[in-house]
């Protein structure tokens, strides 16, 4: 018969060598991985890029860090389901930093300020910073923006731009529309991606082009020196600046939020940047 204490014995050694295993676990560092990744803070971009991932806990936290010496981490760990505080390293690596609250939203944590996001290397989406001569809008709000993809003939009479649907802009405009629904980026990317209108023209010198709607307009000049009773509605305008026509409807366009001012100035101004106001 085996004596009691060299069975307490046993047990307590084998509950030894489980901590040691346990405790030399949680002590190895994370490996890291390579992923697509993006940070910005308030339009600052800081990591666009291929990055190094490392989750830090069973609970989804994670870092990312740069890969081209620059330093700087950024961090969410994570709180509950869908819930995080996002953090910072600066580029000495130094100094770290509370960013706030984030939400998960298609592969990134944000608060529509702070974005701290990691993808797989196969998904299709720009990480450069979020320069607006490299995207079209299609709509007002925040993220309403197709990339252009190809642009030819620019201040010439056959300026051509063709675009194409972006995941960023998805991402910005899902977050700035508070949506943090689980797919919710990946729904307002196919949903752009399955609109039509894919090319703007333009036939600059004679201050003309055509939109992603189909509809054709003329840049007239300022709204004071032209004689509006010629067209529909007797010309009524009340906030525009620059008298642009809707020539299909003899109409003037207005800047008003559902008058789609803005992009129309947008078209305009990536076709004939030589033309266009820069004070619309």
């Amino acid at each position: 018969m085996v004596p009691m204490n060299w069975l307490a014995t046993k047990k307590a050694l084998l509950l030894l060598c489980c901590l040691l295993l346990a405790a030399h676990a949680s002590a190895t560092p994370a490996k890291a991985k390579q992923a697509k990744c993006l940070f910005e803070v308030q339009d600052t971009h800081y990591i666009g890029s291929v990055c190094e991932f490392t989750r830090i806990d069973s609970k989804g936290s994670f870092r990312i860090s740069g890969t081209r010496g620059s330093g700087i981490q950024a961090e969410v760990k994570v709180t509950a389901p869908g819930q995080g505080i996002a953090s910072w390293t600066d580029d000495a690596g130094i100094h770290k930093a509370q960013l706030g609250d984030v939400q998960e939203a298609g592969g990134c944590w944000s608060d529509a300020s702070t974005y701290v996001c990691a993808w797989s290397l196969d998904q299709d989406i720009y990480l450069g910073p979020h320069d607006k001569k490299l995207f079209v809008a299609y709509g007002e709000r925040y993220g309403m923006e197709d990339e252009i993809e190809s642009a030819v003939g620019l201040n010439t009479s056959h300026a051509v731009i063709h675009t194409k649907p972006s995941r960023r802009a998805a991402l910005y405009y899902t977050i700035g529309q508070n949506d943090y629904s689980e797919g919710g980026v990946e729904q307002a990317y196919r949903l752009r991606a399955y609109a039509g209108g894919r090319t703007i023209t333009a036939d600059c010198p004679a201050k003309e082009w055509t939109g992603l709607n189909g509809l054709r307009y003329r840049f007239l000049g300022p709204i004071e020196n032209v004689n509006r009773s010629q067209f529909a509605d007797n010309g009524v305008v009340v906030y525009a600046k620059w008298a642009v026509l809707d020539i299909k409807n003899n109409f003037l366009v207005d800047d008003c939020g559902a008058c789609s001012y803005t992009e129309i100035h947008d078209w305009f101004k990536k076709l004939c940047p030589s033309t266009s106001p820069e004070d619309w």
